[in-house]
């Protein structure tokens, strides 16, 4: 492995966190609208969470592109594992933008209901998707040669990759629940802020049991904080970013509490990149090793125009959102 290699393990990982603080934020937020207590709570939840131009597609699109380019390998390893499953996961956000549409009309209250549910469900489907995926990933993912999973359907959802599905969700009802508190929806302040504060400690909670997991299931996930303690501080803005979202929400700070969650989200990808590293596609057994980096590695003039060509779209991201002017959640009505 050399250092090209490890710069575009990082910056994937770094394309996909990106991601997840887009886009987080708003499919948590279509989730609670469905706990709406009344009509105009679910209206106001349902304009908070509708698909925005917030960018997210686009970084999960390049995030997909990068993996590809840089790791054709794992890629492939995974589609073959999780190709049939990743299609829900895609076919929920691209639902999601023709059942906001509808659920802004005036249906019939049982059709509504309906809706209501499927959009709720479109937005919880990504994150336990993705989820399951990092866990598998993470425990390690039988192959055949290294080329195809060669495990079975079921073997996907070991109690450790649904625990990883599981923290996914609670990072992204957290965030949503920080955006509808931030944004200050429904009649009810205190019962947003008490969903933050609520959502942060089970989150926290989810985030320690997944750790801990990790250590005894996993030892080898633990070498590279072994080799630099200091990397521990990915786990530990993991766990206290939401620990800090419910106690900010506590004293009713909103943008701090918004930005907590996020900082939990972002520290939680980096921890499992970090915990696989060098690896792409682990198995974790001597005998039938996986993909590490430099086994599941495109060329090097790949590699580099792979960086370069997510470098320029980062700056053409940027420079687009500042053009249009687009409004954050932070700067969305927020209240420090």
């Amino acid at each position: 492995m050399d250092a090209l290699q490890a710069a575009c393990f990082f910056v994937t990982a770094l394309v996909f966190a990106v991601y997840f603080l887009l886009g987080g934020p708003f499919a948590g937020a279509g989730f609670w609208s469905l706990l709406s207590k009344n009509d105009d709570e679910r209206a106001r939840s349902l304009s908070a969470s509708a698909p925005a131009f917030s960018g997210s597609g686009f970084w999960l699109a390049a995030g997909g592109a990068t993996l590809y380019a840089a790791f054709p390998g794992a890629f492939f390893v995974l589609w073959s594992a999780f190709g049939h499953i990743a299609v829900f996961a895609l076919l929920a956000l691209v639902l999601r933008f023709p059942l906001a549409s509808m659920l802004r009309k005036r249906t019939a209250q049982g059709f509504r209901m309906s809706l209501l549910v499927l959009y709720a469900a479109a937005s919880v489907v990504p994150p336990l998707i993705f989820g399951l995926m990092i866990g598998n990933v993470l425990e390690g993912m039988p192959t055949d040669s290294g080329e195809v999973y060669s495990g079975s359907f079921v073997g996907l959802f070991s109690p450790y990759a649904i625990l990883a599905g599981l923290v996914a969700f609670s990072l992204t009802a957290t965030q949503g629940a920080a955006l509808l508190f931030l944004r200050d929806v429904g009649g009810d302040p205190e019962c947003a802020r008490r969903r933050v504060v609520e959502m942060g400690v089970a989150c926290a909670m989810l985030l320690f049991i997944y750790f801990g997991a990790m250590a005894i299931l996993v030892p080898d996930l633990l070498k590279n904080y072994e080799h630099n303690v200091l990397l521990a501080v990915f786990p530990v803005l993991a766990v206290g970013g939401s620990v800090a979202a419910s106690l900010f929400a506590g004293f009713k700070r909103r943008n701090a509490a918004f930005i907590s969650a996020g900082v939990s989200v972002f520290a939680s990808v980096a921890s499992a990149a970090v915990a696989v590293f060098p690896n792409a596609v682990p198995t974790w057994d001597p005998q039938h090793p996986g993909l590490t980096l430099a086994s599941a590695s495109s060329s090097q003039m790949v590699q580099e125009a792979t960086i370069a060509a997510t470098a320029a779209f980062a700056l053409v991201f940027a420079a687009f959102r500042i053009a249009t002017r687009s409004k954050t959640p932070v700067e969305n009505g927020g209240k420090s």
